[in-house]
């Protein structure tokens, strides 16, 4: 079985301080993605051996973004428990590695994890919207 990895995007200081403690009680190998590897695929970076590559020299994201990869289901619920337990706030863009996108760059993750961020927030505010329609 695969050691999990956890892939995190942009995370100050401050929030990979919080963060490392979780992922070490979990036994969870914690991998800082620097804008240089954002063209890598996902795959890539989870991989124990580093391989060549060229820098990215695209536009680059500042969005936090974590990718799980390798977590059994237990273990993504227990991580993510121990995030609200501890009271580190959450991280908006999250992913689980799938056979799917496991070929995907990470610049191309972000696009489709901020679109389905942004689909969801707007039925949150249209529900939001009619309740407050229906109270009237």
């Amino acid at each position: 079985m695969k050691k999990p990895v956890l892939l995190a995007y942009n995370l100050s200081e401050e929030r990979a301080k919080q963060i490392a403690p979780l992922t070490e009680k979990h036994a969870i190998r914690l991998r800082p993605v620097p804008q240089a590897e954002y063209g890598r695929t996902l795959a890539d970076l989870v991989a124990e051996q580093s391989a060549a590559y060229e820098p990215y020299a695209g536009e680059g994201f500042d969005s936090e973004m974590l990718v799980l990869a390798h977590f059994p289901s237990t273990l993504i619920n227990q991580f993510l428990d121990a995030f609200r337990q501890a009271g580190v706030p959450s991280v908006r863009l999250k992913a689980v590695l799938t056979d799917n996108n496991s070929q995907w760059h990470s610049a191309h993750l972000h696009g489709e994890l901020s679109q389905e961020e942004a689909y969801f927030r707007a039925m949150r505010q249209e529900a939001q919207r009619r309740e407050r329609e229906g109270q009237k």
